[in-house]
């Protein structure tokens, strides 16, 4: 969720050539870190994903600019291997995720919190912990179009069941301080590969989620972050 905070924070780039044991067990904490919990509400630890086809109606009052970047990111997610298909759909009976673009106040009503927020997202589940629905909330009028644009990947990246922030990676999408960045870092890509490889399952808690995702490092960590 993107809160509103008073200072600049610079970007680190981070490239790994390879995954030692080191790095490759901080991006295990780091994975489970933004994908076991929630920033807001209860994650209860376990893993949350999707399992069907994931279709988003935009709404609210929202630039063509804004939609031109809803459209390209879900291109980019579509691009991954083993998240369900992501679809635009233009009535809203169909859609199991709406993207709401409100102002200011609407936002301080709607998400009781004590926080600025400029985006917020919440996801549903069932007792499987598979995520059927999802509301994205993004401010447009105290926002300029480029602070959108990071709050939109931001928002539709973490509905993807990586619901928590971090301050682990400045250059993460993720990242809990203040930031603009408008692309997904390696870092973002790689748990997004981690979360939607058919070793983690839904409902699946730490321990479980820390094995899979570490043995998975051992073998792509290297290819993937070179």
């Amino acid at each position: 969720m993107k809160r509103v905070f008073m200072y600049l924070v610079i970007d680190v780039f981070v490239c790994f050539v390879c995954l030692p044991d080191s790095a490759s067990g901080r991006v295990v904490d780091y994975f489970l870190e933004v994908a076991l919990e929630c920033e807001y509400g209860d994650g209860s630890g376990v893993v949350k994903k999707w399992e069907t086809p994931i279709n988003i109606y935009v709404m609210g009052n929202f630039t063509h600019e804004d939609y031109e970047i809803i459209k390209g990111h879900v291109d980019c997610l579509n691009s991954m291997e083993g998240i369900p298909s992501i679809s635009l759909v233009c009535d809203m009976k169909e859609a199991n995720v709406f993207v709401n673009f409100i102002s200011q106040w609407e936002m301080s009503q709607k998400i009781r919190v004590e926080e600025v927020l400029w985006g917020f997202v919440r996801c549903y589940w069932n007792e499987r912990y598979e995520i059927t629905n999802a509301e994205v909330l993004i401010v447009y009028d105290r926002t300029t179009q480029s602070q959108r644009h990071h709050v939109i990947i931001e928002e539709m990246t973490q509905m993807l069941g990586l619901l928590n922030d971090s301050y682990m990676y400045e250059d993460s999408i993720f990242y809990n301080g203040y930031s603009e960045t408008t692309r997904l870092s390696r870092i973002d890509e790689l748990v997004i590969r981690l979360l939607y490889n058919s070793g983690v399952k839904s409902g699946m808690r730490g321990d479980d989620a820390r094995h899979v995702v570490s043995n998975w490092l051992a073998v792509y960590g290297c290819k993937l972050m070179s």
